[in-house]
């Protein structure tokens, strides 16, 4: 994971470390999600693209500096999601049901993941208590 500098959110300062180790919690919670619509084994890698798309419709790019790319936007969305995980905000219960019943709800449309992985970020950046536009 590259980052060519680091970014302060709030109190959160978006680090290497702790994107890779929330690259790590979000693909397992996508893959367990997945898993459980389903109702069979999958194991997938979110793609940066997804990541970068569910920042933008969560409402949390206005707020960020301009001339981000799309790994970093990947980043921001990992190294958040490790942050709250390991602050003891919100368990992987919690992400997974968030996130498991906004895909269920939409799940015949185009994207539903990426909405769903809109949904998980706006409720990760309420437990932080970030403010989205």
């Amino acid at each position: 994971m590259k980052m060519k500098r680091q970014i302060k959110i709030g109190d959160i300062t978006i680090t290497k470390r702790l994107a890779s180790f929330g690259d790590a919690l979000v693909n397992f919670i996508y893959s367990y999600t997945w898993t459980l619509i389903c109702k069979r084994p999958h194991g997938f890698k979110v793609s940066s693209c997804k990541l970068a798309k569910a920042i933008s419709i969560a409402g949390l790019r206005s707020t960020l500096p301009s001339g981000l790319s799309t790994y970093d936007l990947a980043n921001i969305y990992e190294a958040m999601t490790a942050y709250v995980f390991l602050s003891g905000s919100m368990t992987i219960d919690e992400m997974i049901r968030i996130l498991s019943s906004k895909w269920r709800e939409i799940n015949n449309k185009n994207d539903a993941d990426i909405y769903s992985l809109a949904c998980l970020l706006r409720e990760i950046c309420k437990k932080i208590r970030i403010n989205l536009s």
